[in-house]
Formats: structure tokens, C-alpha cells, sequence
């Protein structure tokens, strides 16, 4: 968004991966623009070696050498992996002893200990209904915690953990384990939310939120393995409420994985028209969706 705003590196796709080029070898890159060109569309970058092409009879450990980037709707965001990353834990961040009750009331235990699939799913959502959005500006909610102590809490993330409570945001989070959970939710001055969740230190849901009329932007990400996917898409648009959305979803190319490829291939939101789908299949056997949604 707003390219011209932006470092030098980010003003154009092919500035960036110019960048990008610099740094990983260009005779393995590939890079995507995927959706009309007329619209919000996405830019995808993929680079690596698949070192395990010749081990197919052990997907699991394929997994872990097949590089994969997702890249935010019209403002890049080049996630790459690295399985040794140790996640910082901030005082501000919730230890599983003290997950909010909030979240604790909606978590469902789950063992994630084993096969586990290689996905991402990915919201990019622009003019946020302008009551949802609203929940998101401060001036919304002064004075709302008088007995704050400075000394161990702030406003910036009770407020966040109210905002989950109050928007029904909270609801996302139906299947994760207690015992290995990271959450850390924040409202900024003068608006603005995120959100973000650790699980088993692999897994993640980020939800970030920019409530300002004319340029309303929010975005919403998980590699969490789940089936039900559809049933996340529709909380999150129930809440926000985007006149424009476009929904990726990247998993690896097994057998097991089919159903819940297709299920989000035929999946229809009330109250929207599908207006672009798209499905690529890309290096190492990975497989990419991309749908583009208008409020009717």
C-alpha cells in the first residue's frame, strides 16, 4: 500500500527483488504476481533447494527444506523459515500460567506432537466496516482500567485483551494447547490492534488491524494445521466486515491434504461475490489458492 511512500526497496516489485536476488541465488528464484492487475493482487517470491527431492517416502522431513514465502496484499512481507528461531517471551506476553480467562474458556486441547501438515492461511482485508473499525480507536475507550498498576501492566495491553473480548475476536482461538501457548495483544495510540500467538514455538496466528477511515487495512495469518478453515474465515469476516478481501492458502501437495484444499476452492462467503480464483502449483509440491472477494 502506498508505494510511493515507501524506501526505495519497496516503491516496485522489481526493486525488490533485486534486493531479494542479493541474498538468496537467483538461478533457483521464482517470482509471482498473482490476481488482476486491476485490483488488489499479491506478489509472490520462492526460493531454495528441495535437499530431500530424492526421500519422497518421508514427507516429514521434506517439510523442513521446502521454502515458501507469502507476501502481503500490495505491501511485500517475505516470511522466511528458519525451524531454529527461539521466540523472545517480553514480560507483556502471557505465560501459560496466566493465559487470559478469556481465551482459556475457548481453547480446546490438542496434541500437535505429530505429523504435521506444511500450510499457511492468510486474510488481506481493506474497508473495514466503519462501526467494527471503529472498536479499534483509542478515543473509544478512555479511562477503562482506573485501578491499572504502571508498575506491572499498561493500557496499551489490557486494552488489547478487552478489544479480543469485546470484538468476539477471541473466538479464533478454538484449537490450541494451553500448556504451550504465547499470546500478547496490544492497541496503539491513537489506533490500531495486534495480535499475536505462539504455539509448541512453531506454529502462530497474527491479526494486525489499521481501523482509519479511507484507508482501513487488516490482515490475518496462520500456519496453525487445521481442517476447518472455513470456519475461521467467516469469524473473522463476521467481525471486520471488509468490502474487499483476498484469501491465500499455501499447503504442501499430499495426499491427506486434499480435502481441506478443496473445501476453501469451492468456499463461498454470504453476502460476497468470488470475483477472481486462482490455483498454482509451485515448486517442492506445494499448492497456492488465491481468492478475491467484493461485498455485494
Amino acid at each position: 500500500m502506498f508505494p510511493d511512500r515507501q524506501t526505495e526497496i519497496h516503491q516496485s516489485w522489481s526493486n525488490e527483488l533485486t534486493w531479494l536476488n542479493k541474498y538468496f541465488p537467483s538461478s533457483t528464484s521464482k517470482a509471482y504476481v498473482v490476481g488482476d492487475l486491476s485490483h488488489d493482487h499479491w506478489y509472490l517470491y520462492i526460493n531454495g533447494v528441495n535437499t530431500q527431492q530424492s526421500n519422497k517416502s518421508s514427507p516429514a522431513t521434506s517439510l523442513v527444506s521446502s521454502p515458501r514465502s507469502n507476501l502481503n496484499l500490495e505491501n511485500n512481507h517475505h516470511h522466511i523459515r528458519n525451524d531454529n528461531i527461539n521466540y523472545p517471551i517480553s514480560p507483556l506476553v502471557s505465560p501459560k500460567d496466566s493465559i487470559p480467562q478469556f481465551l482459556a474458556n475457548r481453547i480446546a486441547r490438542e496434541n500437535y506432537d505429530g505429523f504435521q501438515m506444511d500450510d499457511s492461511l492468510e486474510l488481506l482485508m481493506t474497508e473495514l466496516d466503519s462501526e467494527s473499525a471503529s472498536n479499534f480507536q483509542l478515543s473509544k475507550h478512555q479511562n477503562e482500567f482506573p485501578s491499572m498498576d504502571p508498575a506491572h501492566e499498561d493500557y496499551g495491553h489490557l486494552l488489547g485483551n478487552k478489544m479480543m473480548q469485546t470484538t468476539g475476536l477471541d473466538s479464533i482461538f478454538d484449537r490450541m494447547d494451553v500448556n504451550s501457548l504465547k499470546h500478547d495483544a496490544f492497541a496503539f495510540t491513537p489506533c490500531g490492534f495486534s495480535s499475536n500467538s505462539i504455539i509448541n514455538e512453531k506454529y502462530y496466528y497474527t491479526l494486525h488491524i489499521t481501523p482509519e477511515q479511507g484507508w482501513s487495512y487488516a490482515s490475518f495469518e496462520t500456519n496453525l494445521p487445521n481442517r476447518n478453515q472455513s470456519f475461521l474465515v467467516n469469524n473473522v469476516i463476521k467481525i471486520l466486515k471488509p468490502n474487499k478481501l483476498c484469501l491465500v492458502f499455501v499447503r504442501e501437495n499430499l495426499s491427506n491434504s486434499e480435502n481441506c484444499l478443496d473445501n476453501l476452492i469451492k468456499f463461498d462467503l454470504d453476502d460476497y461475490t468470488r470475483v477472481d480464483k486462482i490455483v498454482y502449483d509451485l515448486k517442492y509440491d506445494y499448492k497456492l489458492l488465491y481468492s478475491y472477494f467484493e461485498k455485494n
